[in-house]
């Protein structure tokens, strides 16, 4: 059930990840005007309602103790129609050797779910369906970000800024990124972070081209210990030309609702989840999330806020009566991928 369930949430975690970045750059100019040329891409890109792009986080673990070392990543591409309110997102997660490929498409209050476990749809509202998308560059640049940057100027108009970011700066977009570990993990951790060397790169026609951010994180984690952990990020604009198109998933208006796919495994209840749609046949007789499941990542749901952050008064009872009647090892590897999901969709 964890992995299953932490492939789904990683597909929500790198369609929202696509969206967050940072900055950097070296020549005569003052880190003001470096600032200002950098917001001046960043508005621009933003205004590109077709488009297509990807990021690759990476990340190297070591426990301290010196018995584990670990390799991360998660590439994601993403294709969107802003215009349409269409997306297509691609997914592909390496947890140490262990790969797990996703993908989900939205079209008309529906994502289109594929996943190693098979294909289903889930009703979702268009705001929240597409509002990862409609932040194409969703840096936030501030003048912070650009002390003492420096710039290299290109004789076409294309530019590269490289900067080192205080971590103050780029709290929420640095713990979107470690968010992976604590998926991996299985349990949220502390960190303390490094501050940021980021690189801007933008092209001749004044958009973003690409943005690169390199930190460490000292962690410390109930399933895995203190560890020392670098972060790798990458992110590229592919197409800002509107040629890009996104791509439904083959048969996609065939999959079975959410409810009907769960209620395949054999049990026969379908109300995991409230898929808004009791029309499509059930998919096949393969294994999604069975009803204690489904209990299970309800009552942890419960344990926080809308923001799913925010504990609910009465936490911990909640909590020990959680872990006694479903596990303490399932409840931690929910509540992990939650607040993974809550720190990105909180950005």
């Amino acid at each position: 059930m964890k992995r299953r369930f932490a492939s789904i949430a990683c597909v929500c975690l790198c369609a929202a990840l696509l969206c967050l970045s940072l900055a950097a750059c070296g020549s005569a100019a003052s880190d003001g005007e470096i600032y200002e040329k950098c917001s001046a891409a960043e508005t621009k890109t933003n205004a590109v309602t077709r488009y297509s792009a990807g990021v690759t986080i990476r990340l190297d673990a070591a426990q301290k103790n010196g018995t584990s070392k670990d390799k991360i990543s998660s590439v994601a591409t993403l294709v969107a129609d802003l215009d349409a309110s269409v997306c297509s997102q691609k997914i592909s997660n390496d947890f140490n050797g262990t790969k797990v490929e996703n993908e989900v498409y939205y079209e008309g209050g529906y994502q289109y779910y594929v996943t190693p476990d098979g294909s289903f749809k889930y009703a979702v509202d268009e705001t929240s369906a597409m509002s990862g998308a409609r932040s194409v560059a969703a840096f936030g640049f501030t003048q912070k970000w650009f002390d003492g940057a420096a710039i290299a100027e290109n004789g076409d108009g294309s530019f590269t800024v490289t900067t080192r970011v205080p971590a103050s700066e780029v709290e929420d977009m640095c713990s979107s990124y470690l968010a992976l570990f604590d998926n991996y993990t299985g349990a949220q951790s502390t960190f303390d972070r490094s501050d940021a060397d980021v690189t801007v790169k933008v092209d001749a026609d004044g958009y973003i081209g690409g943005v690169t951010l390199d930190f460490t994180a000292d962690a410390e984690n109930a399933n895995y210990g203190a560890a020392s952990i670098s972060v790798s990020v990458k992110i590229e604009y592919f197409d800002l030309t509107g040629a890009a198109s996104p791509t439904p998933p083959d048969g996609y208006l065939d999959f079975p609702t959410y409810d009907e796919f769960s209620a395949s495994s054999g049990d026969g209840s379908g109300d995991s989840a409230d898929s808004g749609d009791d029309t499509a046949s059930a998919g096949d007789d393969e294994e999604f999330l069975s009803e204690e499941d489904a209990a299970a990542i309800d009552a942890a749901f419960e344990l926080f806020e809308d923001d799913h952050v925010t504990p609910v008064v009465g936490y911990a009872e909640k909590y020990a009566a959680a872990c006694e009647k479903y596990g303490k090892d399932t409840i931690d590897s929910i509540i992990a991928v939650i607040q993974m999901f809550g720190s990105v969709n909180n950005n």
